[in-house]
């Protein structure tokens, strides 16, 4: 019987983390299981099992080290706390956002707890960029070929110190040296590119998935709650909020003049200063926090309208468009900058309204009551599952594990 291939996946972020990339790296990896056996790496942040299976895949879990008694997860010795020192004082040096201690770590165990002879290929996934430099060494050292995955821009990242993008850049492009394909999703790939790399002829770009027409999805669009005539529209954005690209202030100003009429939930988890901001200020704003899978499947049912609020960069694209887009519901999108990559899929999608913010600040007034006629007419409309799935069928879970799996074939060929 034909042996599958061994695939090593390096995530230093993955379950029980959960956010938007651990949650894609699951997906695409569940989907591409009958073709390879994976082991999925990473660290042991949260002092889990070293091994497990999580949906179905064997994961690996490396000692992770640091100085908080809170973080930390393995015993330093003396020559732990010696290196870890050295470590940081090396990273501030090269002063590129490389967590050396955390590619030192990994790199040093994972060849005890995984037999790095009997691995076919690696594929790591970023955020965060350290899974690429590890995945760097071991495929320099063990001659194995690689494949790196960027769901988030390193060089160019907007949340670095735009100081360091040359020393960022520098150590980026050494390290992909020795990968074999490097897939960039939209709208990455567009800015690699424009600021020029080094490495482009190994550049693919790679979709986001998110559409997906699965249980959770059908439960969320055949459980519509009745809209009663006269009560207020329930708008909900789910995700998080952060104060430097992800501002929901112009939103928030539209609401304020629909007091009567919808009212605005944000669902999960937000900035320090912001509730406290608009605390008793707005009867119609409310904060929910951070929740449960199931519960939001619950508020998805609950919607009437999904707001997106964009980006202040151009550079990344939020995923929650595609699962926003996979409810076949109305979605306000409130974009920051004129690009914004949102509108590439939801320009197409016929039950969305785009608002760029600046206009929003420009005449609240009539933005206003733009939001609320969309709201009132396309309450309790959906768009047919079938539709978006012919429509958006580059996004689908399914198609971009396709594609990945054509890739890793490609790169297996290539290294006999």
């Amino acid at each position: 019987m034909h042996r599958k291939p061994q695939v090593l996946v390096i995530a230093l972020e993955y379950y029980p983390i959960q956010n938007a990339n651990t949650t894609i790296i699951g997906k695409l990896v569940s989907q591409l299981c009958d073709r390879f056996d994976f082991v999925i790496a990473t660290q042991n942040i949260y002092n889990g099992p070293e091994k497990e299976i999580v949906l179905g895949i064997p994961v690996i879990r490396t000692p992770f080290h640091a100085y908080s008694k809170r973080d930390k997860t393995n015993n330093n010795t003396v020559p732990d706390l010696a290196k870890m020192v050295y470590f940081k004082l090396l990273s501030k040096y090269k002063g590129d956002d490389i967590k050396r201690k955390n590619v030192y770590y990994f790199v040093h165990n994972i060849g005890r707890q995984l037999n790095m002879e009997e691995v076919d290929l690696i594929v790591s996934f970023s955020n965060p960029f350290d899974s690429h430099y590890c995945a760097s060494i071991l495929a320099e050292k063990h001659c194995i070929p690689w494949i790196a995955y960027y769901l988030d821009p390193f060089f160019s990242n907007a949340t670095y110190d735009k100081r360091d993008i040359l020393k960022r850049k520098n150590t980026e492009t050494k390290r992909l040296e020795y990968a074999s394909k490097v897939l960039l999703t939209y709208p990455i790939n567009e800015d690699y590119l424009r600021l020029g790399i080094d490495f482009r002829d190994k550049v693919l770009m790679a979709e986001m998935p998110g559409i997906t027409d699965n249980e959770t999805i059908e439960n969320r669009r055949n459980h519509i709650t009745p809209v009663k005539t006269g009560s207020k529209c329930k708008c909900y954005f789910v995700g998080n909020l952060y104060k430097d690209i992800r501002t929901p202030d112009a939103a928030i100003k539209a609401f304020s003049i629909l007091k009567d009429e919808a009212d605005l939930f944000f669902v999960g988890e937000t900035y320090r200063f912001l509730q406290d901001k608009i605390k008793g200020s707005l009867n119609n704003v409310h904060f929910l926090g951070k929740k449960s899978k199931e519960e939001i499947v619950q508020f998805y049912r609950e919607a009437d309208i999904l707001v997106n609020i964009g980006n202040a960069i151009d550079n990344q694209m939020p995923s929650k468009i595609f699962e926003y887009i996979s409810t076949g519901k109305p979605i306000i999108n409130f974009y920051k900058v004129p690009n914004c990559p949102t509108l590439k899929y939801l320009k197409k999608y016929p039950l969305a309204l785009n608002i760029f913010e600046q206009d929003l600040l420009n005449d609240t007034v009539s933005n206003s009551k733009m939001i609320i006629n969309f709201s009132i007419q396309n309450r309790g409309k959906t768009v047919p599952i079938s539709w978006i799935k012919d429509k958006f069928k580059g996004n689908t879970d399914e198609a971009v594990a396709n594609f990945l799996g054509e890739q890793m074939k490609s790169a297996l060929k290539e290294n006999e």
